[in-house]
């Protein structure tokens, strides 16, 4: 199925004959009128005498019956005999290009491949060159002989063995000895192509020429056009010389040698496979040449396009749909196709559909009992919510919605993560009243339905004031941490913590922060400021006292240089509870 695809514009040199001749230098040129290639130099030759010593010569192939070797060449050898020479002169036979009807291309194919552009496709015919060597010489006998009695199916035109059978009969036998005689001389260095009876020239002056080592199937051809629609496309063969042959008879629109449409195309979606994802699953192609697979879909919405290539040597032969790790949608159903190319871009037709919807966890329940107050601490400018939590083991955040009175449409406002289920919306207007609704989302962005709605008048400014600040306890062994919290007229302010001794793991601002203490036993004194860019306000009334006597067990006795002796008398957990004033000693 393979089409060879062949680049480069050099000409071959070769001689006619295989025994005795050296190929000449021979270089090709675009004449001065109508495009017609000249040789630069003469072709090669052979005469018939040089012919017919070379064949009795030629000695049997290994494992090749010596009589029936004998048989072939006297064919030979009389067929040639009595075939008139090509030249002039009767001594010598002249290299030419194939000639004659039976060396036109059987499947020139011109494929549509968009936008303008197309790929003309052909197989070479050189009856008679049957080592595939580009020169139908005296050589050609040996594979009639190695390969004799054997055929291969009809329809396989470019099989080895129908390379050999000119003759048509489906098998190698004496009857393609004809071909060899009828043809000899005959050489070709590539192809010409010409649109509209226009030569379409490569590099070299060739548009194509053959390649030095075809192998052992007729040798294809691809070759790239731009058009502006269906025209009259023809090739000629070229021999070393430049001389050209019979031209073809006129490109038919195909679709080129493509590979089968993939089959057992299924799609599949569960919990296994994961949220957002199908697992696509087909049977692989067969083709040699095989490169990838292209996969295509469609929500029913926006029209098939395509979302992966696949290479065929991918193992195990499967495919994951994850929308680019975006995942696909939940609620929607995609039908996919596939097709197969091939190394020289053919693409197949298109495989059957299948479809399935992803998985996905249920959504996220709706959040209940919203509350909006701005009855709360007098803020100002500020309303409160807060709601009953929504329930979803993939629960991500809440997003709140709002409007003003005398607007039709919620807009968002703000998003809460999955452990809050309040919000403090500031920064309004005094005097009006705001309407809320609250919506959950989970990690797969499903949305739940949303809450109930609740409204609220805004209360008038209120200037920003710390109204306290705190600590759970005011004693804290080494390697303990507090959690410290200020309480502002309005929410809005940037809060700000700083400490004269240990630090602030998780930083120093915010209404709540969380403090470590250092590693000696020191009395903490805080400052905190709170700013909302209008007003400000400060305070430093919170102390704390940090020991390093945490051991646990019954309380040990210790004394003091000025003091009487006196005994630690309470312990919580691993902290030390000291019972006394540290003024004097801290």
């Amino acid at each position: 199925m393979r089409w060879l695809a062949i680049i480069g514009f050099l000409v071959l040199l070769v001689s006619c004959g295989s025994g005795g001749n050296q190929p000449s230098a021979v270089s090709v040129q675009l004449s001065d009128g109508g495009g017609i290639l000249q040789a630069a130099s003469e072709p090669a030759s052979q005469s018939l005498d040089e012919a017919l010593a070379e064949l009795d010569a030629l000695q049997a192939p290994e494992g090749v019956d010596a009589a029936l070797f004998r048989e072939l060449k006297d064919a030979l050898a009389s067929q040639l005999g009595s075939r008139p020479p090509i030249s002039a002169d009767a001594a010598k036979n002249v290299c030419q290009a194939p000639v004659g009807d039976h060396n036109k291309p059987f499947d020139l194919t011109l494929v549509d491949m968009g936008n303008g552009e197309y790929r003309l496709l052909w197989h070479e015919v050189n009856i008679g060159d049957y080592d595939n060597n580009g020169t139908v010489a005296i050589a050609d006998i040996t594979p009639i002989a190695m390969h004799y009695g054997e055929s291969c199916e009809p329809a396989d035109m470019n099989c080895p063995i129908a390379l050999i059978d000119s003759s048509g009969n489906n098998k190698v036998d004496i009857a393609d000895i004809s071909g060899i005689a009828m043809n000899f001389g005959t050489s070709l260095a590539g192809y010409n192509v010409y649109v509209d009876g226009a030569l379409h020239p490569g590099e070299g002056g060739l548009s194509v020429t053959r390649p030095a080592e075809p192998g052992a199937e007729r040798v294809g051809y691809s070759y790239s056009l731009e058009l502006g629609g269906l025209v009259n496309v023809t090739v000629r063969p070229a021999d070393p010389g430049g001389a050209e042959g019979v031209e073809s008879d006129a490109a038919q629109l195909g679709t080129g040698d493509a590979p089968a449409a993939p089959q057992n195309l299924d799609a599949s979606a569960s919990e296994a496979i994961g949220a957002g994802r199908i697992l696509l699953t087909w049977t692989a192609n067969t083709e040699d040449d095989l490169a990838e697979y292209r996969l295509y879909r469609t929500d029913g919405v926006v029209a098939y396009e395509q979302v992966a290539t696949i290479s065929s040597t991918t193992f195990p032969l499967m495919y994951t749909d994850d929308n680019d790790e975006a995942l696909l949608e939940s609620g929607v159903e995609y039908t996919y196709y596939l097709t197969a190319v091939d190394e020289d871009g053919f693409e197949s037709a298109p495989s059957e559909e299948a479809a399935a919807a992803p998985y996905f966890p249920a959504a996220p329940t709706a959040p209940t009992a919203l509350d909006a107050s701005d009855e709360t601490d007098p803020y100002g400018l500020c309303i409160a919510l807060d709601w009953v939590a929504s329930e979803s083991p993939y629960l991500q955040g809440y997003e709140v919605f709002r409007k003003a009175e005398g607007e039709t449409e919620f807009a968002a406002v703000a998003t809460v993560g999955s452990s809050g289920a309040s919000f403090m919306d500031s920064g309004l207007t005094e005097g009006v009243t705001y309407t809320y609704r609250v919506q959950a989302y989970d990690t797969y962005n499903q949305r739940s339905d949303f809450s109930n709605e609740d409204s609220s008048l805004c209360s008038p400014y209120v200037a920003v004031e710390i109204l306290s600040v705190s600590a759970p306890q005011t004693t804290y062994g080494f390697g303990e941490t507090a959690k410290l919290t200020a309480d502002v007229t309005n929410p809005a302010a940037t809060i700000t913590w700083a400490a004269d001794a240990g630090s602030f793991p998780g930083g120093n601002t915010g209404r709540a922060v969380t403090w470590v203490p250092p590693g000696t036993a020191c009395k903490v004194s805080f400052n905190v400021n709170a700013d909302d860019e209008t007003t400000s306000d400060s305070d430093n009334s919170l102390e704390v006292v940090s020991t390093t006597m945490y051991n646990l067990g019954p309380a040990p006795g210790f004394s003091l240089s000025s003091r009487q002796g006196v005994a630690l008398s309470t312990y919580l957990g691993s902290q030390c509870v000291i019972l006394l004033s540290f003024d004097d000693y801290c």
